[in-house]
């Protein structure tokens, strides 16, 4: 006998609109949900109507209205085998988040992150073993919430964030963002399946401002090439209830090289003047006594040249009253070491030296995953007797002849604008950050108070001290950045 179960009103609401939003029907019906999947007809009023732009009329009384996302608790508590479906709709229930907290349950699933991002051609920045590495250094006192997506059982989405609280209550301001966002910064993209980054970052918004309480999502730096960020604004937008602001900022640049299938046509690629040039410094190392061009990439070799390549780069900004690139940054030789230790035994570390007599004079730091070569660092002898055969560049011919031989397609050239890598070929794209902030004035508040301090800090700390003072310093006095700031640049 056909079972009808008739409700009373069901409305999405603060307390239980995550629900709604993320399909939980076992949250919203708990010990009568048996009840609904059995019956054979459910009835119920819908109190608020289901919009993606409100467009209310003039009327006494309150105006109610939720996302059409919500629609997803209603449909997950009906019959799982009614109404029948067509071949190419997607079942809600195929549809599974989860939200870990921690790095220890993914030792055995580590292949099908990195397998995931390669996928979707994400950047190694994204990969499990760099981003669990980040976090073993610098995740002290944060909370993780890396997303995980499924679909049909299928990983579709990984999103690695964490929240760090700056300050004491009430004036604490709690702040979302991606492992390993900015320190330092990378070019972000995350991998998400693009037919799923509705339903994906509207369950990320919901459990970060509305279950965490977090003032503020700061998702970046994000390649302009990436879809990422768009996609993840259009949702935010969606969610007027619970985003009160929504922005995207330029914060900087990186560059890309696209490599061709010969060194020859990459040289095509350069303008005439400095593409004559460039080979002649060329032909003129090649008639140096002794010059031997080599690639490290095995665990012995590499962990034993990652300490030979941190002094010659040391060595290299010394000079210009600068820490370099593993000083700069709070424990930055360790937490590199960390990496190359743990990269190298999955074949992603490589070192391209050119060697005079046995002394190495130009090395090329560099990360591998996928068809994309990651060019860390440079570092080269200063010796004024190699000037004339610009070693900055030929090293860097040297990174891009390998990266071909090896069947590379691309190599990402890094962060910030360089006028010599555009003039060797590289392409310039913007990097991006979007800021949502929570619809709570306590968030607002605090959202723009800290602000005011960033700015304070940037201008003071960062621009004045840190780049114009700190290198006039005697080289004991110098430090690297200071956390409390690194903590603010969101």
């Amino acid at each position: 006998m056909p079972v009808v179960v008739i409700g009373a009103d069901i409305c999405p609401i603060d307390r239980n609109k995550p629900c709604f939003v993320t399909g939980d029907a076992k949250g919203l019906l708990n010990d009568v949900l048996p009840e609904f999947q059995q019956a054979g007809l459910c009835l119920a009023n819908l109190e608020c109507p289901l919009v993606e732009t409100p467009t209310p009329v003039l009327k006494t009384g309150p105006v109610f209205g939720e996302p059409s996302a919500c629609i997803k608790g209603i449909k997950a508590a009906g019959n799982p085998t009614h109404p029948a479906e067509s071949p190419g709709s997607e079942r809600l229930s195929d549809f599974k988040v989860i939200v870990e907290d921690n790095f220890q349950n993914f030792e055995r699933s580590r292949k099908d992150w990195d397998d995931l991002a390669a996928r979707f051609s994400s950047s190694i920045y994204t990969s499990y073993d760099w981003a669990r590495t980040w976090w073993e250094f610098y995740g002290t006192e944060k909370q993780l919430r890396i997303f995980l997506f499924y679909a049909d059982d299928k990983l579709i989405g990984i999103v690695p964030m964490y929240i760090d609280r700056i300050g004491i209550r009430p004036c604490q301001l709690s702040v979302a963002r991606l492992v390993c966002s900015n320190l330092p910064p990378k070019a972000f993209d995350p991998p998400v399946h693009p037919d799923w980054a509705e339903r994906i970052f509207d369950c990320i918004l919901t459990q970060l401002l509305d279950r965490d309480q977090c003032d503020l999502i700061s998702l970046g730096p994000v390649s302009e090439t990436s879809g990422f960020l768009k996609q993840f604004e259009n949702a935010a937008r969606k969610r007027s209830a619970l985003c009160a602001r929504v922005s995207t900022s330029r914060e900087s640049v990186h560059t890309v090289f696209q490599l061709p299938g010969t060194m020859e046509q990459f040289f095509d690629g350069i303008e005439k003047d400095e593409r004559k040039k460039r080979k002649y410094e060329l032909r003129l190392l090649a008639k140096e006594p002794a010059i031997v061009r080599d690639v490290l990439s095995s665990p012995e070799q590499v962990e034993t040249e990652f300490e030979a390549f941190t002094a010659l780069h040391a060595s290299q900004w010394r000079d210009k009253g600068k820490l370099g690139h593993f000083g700069s940054w709070p424990a930055g030789k360790q937490y590199n070491l960390a990496l190359v230790k743990s990269l190298v035994k999955l074949g992603r570390v490589r070192f391209i030296r050119i060697l005079a007599g046995g002394e190495v004079i130009s090395s090329q730091f560099a990360f591998v995953f996928g068809d994309t070569w990651y060019w860390e660092l440079p570092a080269r002898v200063m010796d004024k007797k190699w000037n004339r055969f610009s070693l900055g560049t030929t090293g860097f011919f040297s990174l891009v002849e390998q990266a071909i031989k090896a069947g590379c397609s691309r190599i990402e050239g890094g962060v910030a604008h360089y006028d010599y890598k555009q003039r060797l070929n590289g392409t310039e794209h913007g990097l991006d950050i979007l800021r949502v902030v929570a619809n709570r004035p306590g968030s607002k508040l605090r959202v723009r108070l800290f602000g005011w301090l960033r700015a304070f800090l940037r201008l003071f700390y960062s621009k004045i001290w840190y780049a114009r003072v700190s290198p006039r310093l005697p080289a004991v006095l110098r430090r690297p950045l200071w956390p409390f700031w690194l903590r603010l640049d969101f």
